[in-house]
């Protein structure tokens, strides 16, 4: 469900609300939106050229 899930949103906005009194939620917070900016780039990235991906759903992958 992501975000949208109490149980897995309550967490980050716990240490958000923390992130500018404590240091360790402020380090907690920059880990977790470094690992999530990760794992979106990794969706972003585009196939590899030739990969099963990139053929067209018309014509089968040569």
């Amino acid at each position: 469900m992501g975000i949208a899930d109490p149980a897995a949103g309550s967490a980050p906005m716990a240490l958000a609300a923390q992130a500018d009194r404590d240091e360790n939620s402020a380090h907690a917070l920059a880990r977790i939106t470094e690992n999530r900016r990760r794992a979106l780039n990794q969706l972003l990235t585009p196939p590899a050229v030739g990969s099963a991906r990139t053929s067209s759903p018309c014509r089968p992958a040569q």
